[in-house]
């Protein structure tokens, strides 16, 4: 199975290619077999490394499995430069949103997802680990990026983890669900289009009170 997305971000930070040979491995057996039937046995097979060498690196298969969802979720770390915000608002936030919808709508994360998604019922620690790792800290960084843009007298947003919780509902709009449900794969028309007025939307609701000309 291929990574094409993950494949696509910079390489973790480390001095030794081991950890990043046994996370492909581990990415292609939790997939396949989701968490509870996934094995260190196996992905110790697939990555052709001997378990002491996984073990090694991972202590467990819990270890493992939340290294591999924050190696795909890196892209969140994207939105720390964000602060503070630039002249141009609308222009960072096509940027932001962009790079969030089409990682979010990619079928390598749909897969992540789903895989924790089934699996969460008997692992719920699952479910906190893959939101800490991506969604919360994409939260956490638009947070802090509308709280400056507040401050410097660009928006005016009294709540701003709320409003990063609305942001990206105002550009994802129902695309996410119709990809998981096997409705639609959406075109990058449509991406566009959803991005686009969602961020009209959003800096419309939240705009700056006009200064009163002297």
């Amino acid at each position: 199975m291929t990574r094409p997305l993950l494949d696509t971000l910079p390489p973790p930070a480390t001095a030794s290619r081991k950890p990043a040979q046994i996370l492909e491995a581990a990415y292609t057996v939790f997939l396949e077999q989701g968490f509870g039937a996934a094995s260190m046995d196996a992905i110790a097979r697939e990555a052709g490394v001997s378990k002491a060498t996984l073990y090694a690196h991972f202590t467990s298969k819990q270890e493992l499995f939340t290294a591999m969802v924050g190696s795909a979720c890196r892209v969140y770390e994207l939105l720390a430069a964000m602060s503070p915000p630039p002249d141009d608002l609308r222009a960072a936030l096509m940027e932001a949103g962009g790079t969030l919808l089409r990682f979010i709508l990619h079928p390598d994360v749909n897969k992540v997802y789903r895989s924790v998604m089934a699996e969460a019922a008997r692992f719920p620690e699952l479910g906190r680990m893959m939101y800490d790792a991506g969604p919360g800290q994409g939260k956490a960084h638009l947070a802090t990026f509308f709280a400056a843009a507040t401050e410097r007298g660009q928006l005016a947003v009294p709540d701003p983890e709320l409003a990063a919780e609305q942001f990206g509902a105002m550009i994802l709009g129902h695309m996410k669900m119709r990809l998981e449900l096997g409705l639609e794969i959406p075109s990058e028309e449509r991406i566009e289009r959803g991005l686009r007025s969602g961020v009209d939307a959003f800096l419309r609701a939240y705009a700056a009170p006009a200064v009163p000309t002297p």
